[in-house]
């Protein structure tokens, strides 16, 4: 939303995106515009736009009635429950059950979880589940799937070429233990913040 291709600025959701020095990849030949589905790679969220090292277009959502579909994203164009956007697709969670929070929690900025059935266009969501609503206490959410490519420590590998810092007392392991991370291990790596372009870990999960 609010591209403006001469100051190379987009939004999403309640983030300002700040793409003047990262590529736009793929696309095959289309027009950059609103409404274009796109993932956006950055180094931090902090204060001040977010400065994109990359900006990819993403997969259309399918338009075909009573194709099933789920959507993760954050809400814009809130008019209530029965006319909401999420990642720019028109949904109607008037008949939703609600979990994570209380439905009145739901707006614009809150990033949630929509599951249901296309109808002309529109989500028929069947659920919707809070992932973070502004003013909560909520921590932002950062993940990372893959193979570990390199590995140093526990306090220092990469995946996908992203420094990942899973040494903190607080970190859990999910089938398995810090033990079992090094080279060729595939795991997911979830955190709530990035520091000095390092994902300091919360949870590592083996797959």
């Amino acid at each position: 939303q609010n591209l403006d291709i001469v100051a190379r600025r987009f939004s999403i959701g309640g983030y300002v995106i700040d793409y003047g020095q990262a590529p736009v990849t793929g696309g095959n030949g289309g027009v950059f515009a609103n409404g274009v589905l796109v993932r956006v790679r950055a180094s931090a969220v902090g204060a001040g736009p977010m400065v994109a090292t990359a900006v990819q277009w993403w997969y259309p959502a399918p338009t075909a009635n009573g194709t099933a579909l789920q959507l993760a994203g954050v809400v814009t164009d809130f008019a209530g429950l029965g006319s909401l956007r999420v990642l720019g697709m028109p949904v109607d969670a008037s008949a939703a059950k609600v979990s994570g929070g209380p439905a009145q929690s739901v707006g614009n900025g809150v990033r949630v979880i929509v599951g249901g059935v296309l109808s002309n266009g529109v989500l028929k969501a069947n659920t919707l589940k809070i992932r973070l609503a502004p003013g909560t206490g909520g921590q932002p959410s950062f993940s990372l799937t893959g193979q570990i490519s390199t590995f140093n420590s526990i306090a220092d590998f990469r995946i996908k070429g992203q420094p990942i810092d899973a040494s903190g007392p607080g970190v859990s392991f999910v089938n398995g233990s810090a033990a079992n991370l090094g080279a060729q291990v595939r795991v997911m790596v979830e955190g709530s913040r990035v520091a000095n372009g390092v994902l300091i870990a919360d949870r590592v999960t083996f797959q």
